[in-house]
């Protein structure tokens, strides 16, 4: 716990990324318009009720938005620990599994990212303890499989599905391994669950209809690249297939004196649970159906490799060997990299900038946040102040707002972020100048600034930048129109 806590401690004071403060922004409305500003970004309402209730009790933070991310990572810990030790009955087997968790890259990440991935993995490991006790009733280590845990098991899938929709991978996944053993118990916790569900089922129709522009937006890529991004870079699946060897081998060499059979049943059922969502996820963007293909959704299978490399350290019979290979697992993984990747965007510091400057200037600021959905603004939107356009602007009015209060804001599209409407360029001569904050490579934001400003030369205005500045892929400019001659 403790070298979990201080490998994702850092990171909890980064400044936020874009998917962060459209957490920021939607919490920033009533329990009302919190359901309208998630679901515009194709996510369940849920889960934002976390990070709501921390700020409202701490006050709006970069620490209390991830809060409740973070501690549902260092619970993750614990909940694995415990199945790790209810499944192989060794105390080493389950400090692995709670060491490879606490340095795993992924699991790092998403414990200090103000989004629904930790509580996700926490909920589903909860929920896979539910469902192996109602797939294998006759065990003597999985009794009580009566009604009230099946009614658990339906209502922690109800709740996985309602945190974020990506889940319904997973519960595919086991719907597939249950059909090899069927029960009364098992198809009627399914049903069950299915009613419980369809209280979503309008948003995912709205998610539907706009789900193949995402599709085609994200670029299946080929078969090695996705291995590459979902699975190589895991030192949880390199560090369970380290395991089945050091197994393996030492059955071939000593037997059943060193080591003892491992529980077939539970071993298919994780590879079951780490490779039908990735399959899924793999499939359904490639028929362009929906972009699932990136690691946080299917994060809630993430757990699986590290069960599995530590049933096979379980099944080791001398607990020296035992131990021995848990160090050496532990070893790998720490020497693989417990770096997570980090999402450099400096929102924070560019409107910073800009508040600064805001004492002795009042030019208007364009962003363009790369948001898809940016690229269906019109000239209503910005009229009528739609929920599109404002979810447009989400980098500057979340946690981040631009001071003073009121300044003229104006999002620019994804695509053709360097079309100005008419409207946007009158205020801009009006002013002077204006600043522009850029999300993108350090080429593309210079190509979208300069672009801009030929269109002003073009229409008889002479302008250049007195301020260029890059804050990771965030970049502000300023623009300044010269007087003609």
């Amino acid at each position: 716990m403790l070298v979990a806590a201080g490998l994702r401690w850092e990171r909890l004071f980064e400044g936020l990324w874009l998917d962060e403060l459209h957490t920021s922004w939607t919490i920033s409305g009533s329990l009302g318009e919190m359901r309208e500003r998630a679901a515009i970004a194709n996510v369940s309402p849920a889960w934002f009720v976390l990070p709501r209730w921390s700020t409202q009790l701490a006050g709006p933070s970069e620490v209390t938005l991830r809060a409740p991310s973070f501690l549902a990572g260092l619970a993750v810990l614990v909940a694995l620990y415990g199945l790790v030790w209810r499944w192989t009955g060794s105390q080493v087997a389950a400090l692995l599994a709670a060491f490879l968790a606490a340095a795993d890259r992924h699991f790092i990440f998403y414990a200090a990212d103000a989004r629904a991935y930790a509580t996700l993995q926490l909920v589903g490991i909860a929920q896979v303890a539910c469902f192996v006790r109602l797939v294998f009733p006759g065990r003597p280590d999985l009794q009580r499989s009566d009604a009230r845990l099946a009614g658990v098991a339906v209502l922690l899938s109800a709740l996985l599905f309602y945190l974020h929709y990506s889940t319904a991978l997973l519960l595919i996944a086991e719907a597939i391994f249950a059909v090899r053993r069927p029960s009364r118990t098992i198809v009627l916790s399914g049903l069950a669950t299915a009613v419980l569900c369809l209280g979503a089922v309008p948003q995912l129709m709205e998610i539907a209809a706009r789900g193949g522009e995402f599709a085609r937006a994200a670029q299946p890529r080929d078969v090695g690249s996705v291995l590459s991004q979902l699975v190589l870079e895991r030192s949880a699946l390199l560090c369970a297939g380290l395991a089945v060897l050091a197994w393996a081998t030492a059955r071939s060499m000593r037997g059943a004196r060193w080591v003892s059979s491992v529980d077939g049943e539970r071993v298919a059922w994780c590879v079951v649970w780490f490779a039908v969502p990735l399959v899924l996820a793999w499939l359904l963007t490639m028929l362009e159906v929906a972009p699932l293909l990136e690691p946080r959704y299917v994060i809630v299978s993430a757990a699986a490799p590290i069960v599995l490399a530590a049933l096979f350290c379980g099944a080791l019979v001398d607990v020296r060997a035992r131990l021995a290979l848990g160090v050496a697992l532990a070893g790998t993984a720490v020497a693989v990299g417990a770096e997570p990747s980090r999402v450099s965007e400096g929102w924070r510091e560019a409107i910073a900038r800009i508040s600064e400057d805001a004492k002795d200037r009042g030019l208007p600021v364009f962003v363009r946040s790369g948001l898809l959905e940016t690229n269906d603004l019109t000239d209503r939107d910005a009229a009528e102040n739609t929920l599109l356009y404002q979810y447009a602007l989400l980098p500057a009015t979340g946690l981040y707002p631009i001071e003073p209060p009121g300044r003229d804001l104006s999002p620019l599209r994804a695509a053709d972020a360097a079309k100005l409407r008419p409207a946007q360029r009158e205020l801009v001569v009006e002013r002077g100048g204006a600043w522009l904050l850029l999300r993108g490579t350090v080429s593309g934001a210079r190509s979208v600034a300069e672009r801009i400003r030929e269109d002003f030369e073009a229409h008889g205005h002479p302008a250049g930048f007195s301020l260029g500045e890059a804050h990771g892929t965030v970049h502000l400019f300023r623009l300044e129109l010269r007087a003609n001659g």
